[in-house]
């Protein structure tokens, strides 16, 4: 019997792969609430990320402090209910539980919190008429465009603007 080991390596390789690929599309499309920390946060990453390549915003002149903001929302390092409520003792709270302080029928995840919550909605406004600016188009992108766009921005002055914003979120 003669094994092929090249074909075995690219068959687990394939299954392997479609196995990480369901795993991301479900937890993006919110199917699944997963105990995997680091997978969710990779994934969550990932929604951010073209390649393998540096993001545009670490590339800027923005304040260090902002890049490391910026990073901190890329992989879910913030005071957003949606992490804090994976800590809380005795027993962590169900995605459902973490809602807004000031929408309590929301998630309080990245998407609400920067997008959406009416909180801050002078300053995001602020935020959006510069992405509006910047980007042709950008009033008409789908929200997750529009996030990621936000969150890799290609100018120092964005970056220093979605520094800002974010520091207000995380208060």
């Amino acid at each position: 019997m003669n094994i092929n080991s090249k074909n075995i390596t690219e068959t687990l390789e394939t299954n392997l792969s479609q196995q990480i690929y369901n795993k991301k599309t479900n937890i993006l499309n919110g199917q699944i609430d997963t105990k995997l920390n680091i997978f969710y946060k990779i994934s969550n990453n990932l929604r951010y990320t073209k390649n393998n390549t540096a993001e545009k915003y670490l590339l800027t002149n923005g304040e260090k402090k902002f890049k490391r903001l910026i990073t901190k929302f890329r992989i879910s390092d913030h005071l957003l209910h949606i992490e804090r409520g994976r800590y809380t003792k005795p027993l962590k709270k169900s995605r459902s539980d973490r809602t807004c302080y000031f929408c309590p029928d929301k998630i309080d995840d990245e998407m609400h919190a920067i997008l959406y919550c009416p909180a801050i909605a002078q300053q995001r406004n602020i935020l959006l008429n510069l992405f509006n600016k910047s980007f042709n188009n950008f009033i008409n992108l789908d929200d997750l465009s529009k996030l990621k766009l936000i969150l890799n921005p290609h100018s120092t002055h964005l970056c220093i603007q979605v520094g800002n914003f974010l520091e207000q979120i995380n208060e």
